[in-house]
């Protein structure tokens, strides 16, 4: 056997091996394809349900917020009007209860006046210059 035949010899042997090891490479890839196509199906079967599940829970909550929407714009329709109630409440009754309150205190001051022996001390207006006298009999400056 020469060099030439040699050599092609371990050209073929290592050729063959190469060609087992990707004919094995290429296999297993085939086995890992397979799997995963069979867990992108597993997944895509169990996440239709969900998916449609959730489709209905959004739609849900987009109705919820457009009656929480309506809500709020009702609660501050509302205070509004409140507002303005209270505004036109406390101008319009204003005097009336003033007036009524300065009649009772009048009535009530008039009503001890006239009442005897319910009269309050109250001190005589002295002119001015001239000292008064207290309660203790000292003289306030």
């Amino acid at each position: 056997m020469s060099a030439i035949d040699l050599a092609a010899l371990v050209v073929i042997i290592v050729a063959f091996a190469a060609f087992v090891v990707l004919w094995s490479t290429v296999g297993r890839l085939r086995r890992t394809a397979a799997e995963l196509e069979a867990t992108a199906d597993e997944l895509r079967r169990r996440a239709e349900p969900l998916l449609a599940d959730l489709e209905g829970t959004a739609a849900d909550a987009r109705a919820e917020v457009a009656r929480v929407e309506q809500l709020l714009d009702a609660a501050e329709a509302i205070t509004t009007g409140v507002e303005s109630a209270q505004r036109f409440g406390y101008v319009a009754f204003r005097a009336p209860v003033l007036r009524f309150v300065a009649f009772v205190r009048g009535a009530g001051r008039a009503l001890r006046r006239m009442v005897p022996g319910r009269r309050r001390h109250r001190p005589a207006p002295t002119p001015a210059g001239m000292a008064t006298v207290g309660r203790s009999g000292r003289r306030a400056a």
